[in-house]
């Protein structure tokens, strides 16, 4: 039987995608051995699309080098194109432990644009650091540098400098810099960053609000986290 296919506009990059229906080859790349969910998701991207930006034969490292709100608006394209709009999974609240069936309409998902004058492909903010004075151009992660950040997160190496260092494109105008030319940087510098950095969020807002059927109360989960999403059942 011939799979649909389906051609699709990335958010921010405004790169062009053709992405195919799945099937259990496809799903079987979240199961590489020894590895994590998040780090093979860029596999299972690759496995569903035929061609990038007029690219074929795309791979992990082709996904990898995508921007983040895109990685997330191309997996939930190829939701659609498998599954439809519609998103069931089991939520289990955090407060009195019920077990609910609780369904996303995907279609109905929140969607937040650059702030206005900021283009893609690979749009960025240039900032003054207000201590170092040195000239900083913040853009977003790409799926590669959140992977970096994910596995210190699951190391238990939490470091926010390392989120600085990743999102800065370049500092005093050299795209070289170290780590250590970063983390080196006034604490008030640092928050500028992160802060500019912010105004760079876009994409499908991929947090939704559940409310228990039981005690009404709320809690937010990551649509892209649960296991519903990615696997067949």
């Amino acid at each position: 039987m011939q799979r649909e296919k389906k051609t699709v506009t990335l958010p921010v990059s405004k790169k062009e995608v053709e992405i195919q229906e799945g099937d259990g080859y496809t799903e079987r790349a979240l199961l590489k051995k020894n590895k994590r969910v998040y780090e093979t998701i860029p596999f299972y991207i690759a496995a569903s699309v035929l061609s990038l930006d007029g690219k074929e034969k795309v791979e992990a490292k082709d996904i990898q080098e995508l921007l983040v709100p895109d990685i997330e608006a191309l997996l939930i394209e190829i939701y659609k194109l498998n599954h439809g709009s519609e998103l069931w999974f089991e939520h289990q609240c955090q407060v009195c432990g019920k077990t609910s069936d609780v369904m996303v309409d995907l279609e109905e998902l929140g969607f937040r644009e650059l702030p206005e004058g900021i283009e893609g492909p690979d749009p960025t903010l240039d900032l003054t650091l207000p201590r170092s004075k040195k000239k900083a151009v913040i853009g977003c992660l790409k799926g590669k540098q959140e992977t970096t950040l994910l596995d210190m997160q699951f190391a238990g190496h939490l470091d926010l400098n390392q989120a600085d260092f990743q999102c800065l494109r370049s500092l005093d105008g050299d795209p070289n810099f170290s780590y250590e030319d970063v983390i080196k940087l006034p604490l008030a510098d640092h928050k500028a960053i992160r802060r500019t950095r912010r105004n760079l969020i876009s994409g499908y807002d991929v947090d939704v609000e559940i409310t228990c059927p039981k005690c009404d109360s709320k809690d937010q989960v990551n649509i892209l986290m649960q296991r519903d999403f990615l696997f067949s059942g």
